[in-house]
């Protein structure tokens, strides 16, 4: 098991990679944690920076010892999120590191892009499943509102 936020265990992951294949064609970065819903002034920073630890640094790791190792013409994927494009309150952490990723892909992309390495990132939106449903409970408790709606503003 790999840890993302932990730049030995992304080295080490991308080096038995390329061990068993020689070279890499395809990366798709998609480690995540959910964090909490809670006002800003309350938000737990502890909570903020494991989010931003997996999504951002951790993203960032597995491009930066992969790139050295990827076919030219090769593709990066990044998986974000619609929450990459929006703004909701108490969500601080998810969201912030879901723009974050963006910059990431944006920034990678241009260094990338000489060797006709692609960098995208993927945006799906709310699928029905126990973490979303969570995520949209704590959400609707936060603003008094159902928090489904807010992904058709």
């Amino acid at each position: 098991m790999t840890d993302v936020r932990r730049a030995e265990d992304v080295r080490s992951f991308i080096e038995a990679a390329r061990q068993a294949w020689g070279r890499i064609d395809v990366l798709f970065s998609n480690a995540g944690n959910a964090g909490v819903v809670a006002p800003l002034a309350e938000y737990p920073e502890d909570v903020f920076d494991s989010v931003m630890a997996v999504h951002v640094r951790g993203a960032f790791l597995v491009c930066k010892y992969a790139l050295p190792h990827m076919a030219d013409f090769g593709s990066i994927i990044i998986t974000s999120s619609v929450a990459g494009v929006i703004g909701a309150e108490g969500v601080y952490a998810y969201i912030t590191a879901k723009h974050a990723q963006i910059g990431l892909m944006r920034s990678i992309s241009k260094e990338a892009g000489h060797r006709g390495i692609r960098v995208n990132t993927l945006h799906p939106g709310p699928v029905s499943n126990d973490f979303q449903l969570g995520i949209e409970r704590q959400i609707s408790q936060a603003i008094q509102r159902d928090a489904a709606t807010m992904f058709d503003e």
